[in-house]
């Protein structure tokens, strides 16, 4: 009943809309209309509202990725920053505040040559990080506060080759986030803004999927006991494994954490029911499959987890390997097929 057409917005093909953000009571997306190819838009949910931001590529091909994946837009302050070609600077910093005159180059870092490429975009006090390469360093850990005179390289953690910095979350005014270099491990390091400051945290494979409560990180890391449940408050002497769940065998392949209720959620293998629903209270003491979805087959691999009107939600991979909508509260009882 509530699921309307906002916008007919390529009257000739489809408009290809895709990574929806919302910002500043907007919600802003990449579209192409036809004349502009795929450019950035905006929208209040109307059809007089849903317009192009800017034609920031009005030469040529389109501004804007195809898929933003890690070019998703990010907001601080009120403005907002992604990559966009402007055909004379290929790949470069812009920012937004949603307004055309206001959506602008920040700066060309990689000037009289190919993109900059910057991408995993992340807000740690006052500043902006993101990875990006410039004319004498590969792709390095780089901040901006949305002027030109402060958008500098943080450290170039790989001198010989490239870092490829990932941000992974903020705490305590630091930003932590993890290296994938050609010379160096793909292990987690903190920065506070400056190349000093820019250190090592601790000698552990990150994976993704963290979930925050009490000013700690719960996640998927990997260390000689293979991928399994941690917590971090970003010191490496409290960087530790919460549990091991498979401590006979390889690795649990824990994916997907998630804070609902503050319970928490993720998917897990214990080498006997496969990949299925998991939850525990934080401690090793209460760290249990919450139930086998997928009894009588594979894994029904639970993901992504959303919550909605205090509800947690999440896909499956059923029996006949259909994917199903399923909800869950922490018990075996109210965790079932929504539809």
């Amino acid at each position: 009943k509530w699921t309307n057409l906002v916008k007919d917005i390529n009257l000739s093909w489809n408009s290809s809309a895709v990574e929806f953000y919302w910002f500043n009571n907007k919600l802003y997306f990449a579209a192409d209309d036809w004349n502009s190819w795929l450019e950035l838009w905006s929208t209040n949910k109307t059809s007089a509202w849903t317009n192009i931001v800017r034609d920031i590529n009005s030469w040529a091909w389109w501004s804007i990725e195809a898929d933003f994946g890690d070019y998703e837009l990010i907001d601080a302050w009120n403005v907002a920053y992604f990559s966009a070609n402007d055909w004379s600077n290929w790949n470069e910093l812009w920012k937004t505040d949603g307004t055309q005159w206001w959506t602008v180059m920040v700066k060309d870092i990689k000037s009289w040559a190919w993109s900059s490429n910057p991408r995993r975009f992340m807000e740690s006090n006052w500043m902006v990080y993101f990875e990006a390469s410039d004319l004498t360093n590969w792709t390095e850990l780089w901040k901006t506060d949305g002027t030109l005179s402060w958008t500098v390289m943080v450290k170039n953690i790989d001198p010989v080759w490239w870092s490829q910095p990932k941000p992974l979350f903020t705490l305590w005014a630091k930003m932590y986030f993890k290296v994938s270099g050609n010379t160096i491990p793909d292990w987690i390091w903190e920065t506070d803004g400056t190349s000093t400051g820019t250190v090592l945290v601790k000698n552990l494979w990150w994976g993704l999927f963290f979930a925050e409560k009490d000013w700690k990180y719960y996640f998927s890391g990997q260390d000689w006991n293979w991928r399994e449940l941690w917590e971090s408050d970003g010191t490496p002497w409290w960087t530790v494994m919460t549990v091991d769940i498979v401590p006979w065998a390889w690795w649990s392949n824990l994916f997907n954490t998630f804070n609902h209720k503050w319970t928490l959620y993720f998917s897990a293998d214990d080498w006997v029911n496969w990949r299925e629903l998991w939850i525990s209270d934080w401690t090793s003491t209460w760290t249990t499959m919450l139930m086998d979805i997928n009894s009588w087959a594979w894994s029904s691999s639970p993901w992504p987890f959303i919550e909605y009107w205090w509800k947690l939600f999440f896909w499956v991979f059923a029996t006949n390997w259909d994917i199903e909508l399923w909800t869950s509260n922490w018990t075996e009882t109210w965790t079932k097929r929504v539809k």
